[in-house]
């Protein structure tokens, strides 16, 4: 899932930024790559947490 976000992080800004694209897409999927890690490591803390 996160490589699709890289990838069309990439394609969508080839028609905004050019030949830049790839850096802009790296960047962009890069938060969105954090966020879901969070997400994911918030949601198993609260799993752990409540089975004790």
């Amino acid at each position: 899932m996160i490589a699709l976000v890289y990838i069309f992080a990439t394609l969508l800004t080839v028609s905004f930024v050019g030949t830049l694209a790839p850096l802009v897409g790296l960047v962009i999927g890069f938060f969105v790559h954090i966020i879901v890690l969070l997400t994911k490591i918030s949601n198993t803390l609260n799993e752990i947490s409540n089975k004790e």
